[in-house]
Formats: C-alpha cells, sequence, structure tokens
C-alpha cells in the first residue's frame, strides 16, 4: 500500500515539473513575440531595412555585436540601441536614464550619464543615438572591470568588498 502511495506521489511531482515546464516555454514564447514586437517597431522607426525574418534570429545582438565588434559603429546600430533602451524604459528626455530600483549602481549609473553626455555633446551637439552609444560602453566597460575585480577578489575573500566595485 505505501508503495502505490509513494508512485502515486512520484507520478504526481513529475505531472507538476512537466506542467512547469510548459508555462515556462508558454511564457518564455510570449516574452520572445514581446521583445521581438519591440525590435521590428524599432527597425520601423528607425527605416533600417528588415532583412532580419530568420526565425529565432535576434536582433539586439546582431546590433550589439556591430558596436561591440566593428571598427567604425555604424549610426543605425546606435540609433538602434536608443530606440531600444527608450522602448524599454531606460533612456529618458533628456538624456537621463532610469533602470529602476539598484541602488548599488547608482554612482555607476550617475558617472556613465555624464560620460555619455560628455561625449554626445562633443560628437554631435547631444544626439541621443550617440548618448545611447557612450552609455552602453560605459555600462560594459565598468561592468568588465567590477567583474575581473570581483574574481580576483574570490580568491581572497577576506579582502572581497563587492559592494565598493558600485560605490
Amino acid at each position: 500500500m505505501q508503495s502505490w502511495f509513494l508512485v502515486l506521489i512520484g507520478a504526481q511531482t513529475i505531472t507538476i515539473i512537466l506542467g512547469l515546464n510548459t508555462m515556462l516555454e508558454r511564457y518564455n514564447a510570449k516574452l520572445n513575440a514581446a521583445s521581438q514586437e519591440v525590435e521590428r517597431q524599432c527597425l520601423r522607426e528607425e527605416n533600417i531595412p528588415g532583412k532580419f525574418s530568420l526565425p529565432n534570429y535576434n536582433l539586439t545582438e546582431h546590433f550589439v555585436g556591430q558596436i561591440e565588434h566593428a571598427k567604425s559603429v555604424p549610426r543605425n546600430a546606435k540609433c538602434y540601441l536608443r530606440c531600444l533602451y527608450k522602448k524599454i524604459g531606460i533612456l529618458k528626455a533628456n538624456l537621463a536614464v532610469s533602470m529602476g530600483p539598484t541602488p548599488e549602481y547608482n554612482r555607476l549609473l550617475r558617472e556613465c550619464t555624464q560620460v555619455a553626455k560628455e561625449w554626445a555633446q562633443k560628437q554631435s551637439n547631444g544626439d541621443e543615438c550617440e548618448f545611447t552609444y557612450s552609455f552602453y560602453n560605459c555600462l560594459q566597460e565598468s561592468m568588465v572591470k567590477c567583474l575581473t575585480w570581483q574574481n580576483e577578489c574570490m580568491s581572497h575573500p577576506s579582502v572581497m568588498d563587492v559592494k565598493s566595485c558600485y560605490f
């Protein structure tokens, strides 16, 4: 009797896990569809030719790849990133940024915002595309330095203070 009870509980557990997997797959499909719609909107708004209709092709990764690897970053990649930042609420009016309640990143965000504003002003009289490009680069460089520092500290836990990386 007890073994049947255990088998029943085991079967029910497997059913629950498989049900959760299906729910997660549906959620990810909806999220993926929503992000693809934002990507398509940015293509239209930035007048970028829509030759990106392959299934499971991530436009954001495409343009971020251009930003990270091209010797000369195309303007459409910068403007696409600006559009994306606006759509997801990072870039606000007057070159302001918001990344939600992240107090541990406040100093980094302020510094990168200032660096990006100066860059955009110097390059193009405050252009949002240049600002977003510079802001993205500043965050990337800062996070790489921070992660490198954290990895070094992991080998010496007694001196590790993760928050000092951001403050």
